[in-house]
């Protein structure tokens, strides 16, 4: 009427040790590797939303740049002469600027500490370091 169980030897012979942890190894690594997606989803995702604000707020800038300084006069002009750092890559930055190139000053002693001088060129509107220009 009752069935006996099955001895460890016949149970080590016919494999069931190796189903279980064979079984139990793909259910961790399934389980890994779909925690590892969803991670990487979820910082994909939150990349995508710092970009998007990061451009919205650049256009938003240039826009409002140039209607408030659209009418009024420069201060000087200025040359650059060190080259931008590679991080200098902000929203209210004026990156596309080369050693050489002459911009003109709009305002001084702007931003963080008041480093930076509010300059135009090529009808872009951003802030450079006071340390990067020389008057012309």
């Amino acid at each position: 009427m009752y069935r006996k169980l099955p001895s460890w030897n016949k149970v080590k012979n016919n494999g069931i040790p190796e189903i279980i942890i064979g079984s139990s190894i793909l259910l961790y690594v399934s389980y890994d590797y779909y925690r590892n997606k969803n991670l990487e989803d979820t910082r994909l995702n939150m990349i995508q939303t710092i970009d998007d604000e990061q451009r919205r707020l650049y256009k938003s800038m240039k826009i409002e740049s140039n209607m408030f300084y659209k009418n009024k006069q420069e201060l000087y002009s200025c040359e650059l002469i060190h080259p931008l750092h590679l991080s200098f890559d902000g929203y209210k930055c004026l990156s596309n600027v080369e050693v050489g190139d002459i911009v003109l000053v709009f305002e001084e002693k702007v931003g963080p500490n008041n480093m930076y001088h509010f300059c135009k060129f090529n009808n872009e509107y951003g802030l450079i370091p006071m340390v990067n220009l020389r008057n012309v």
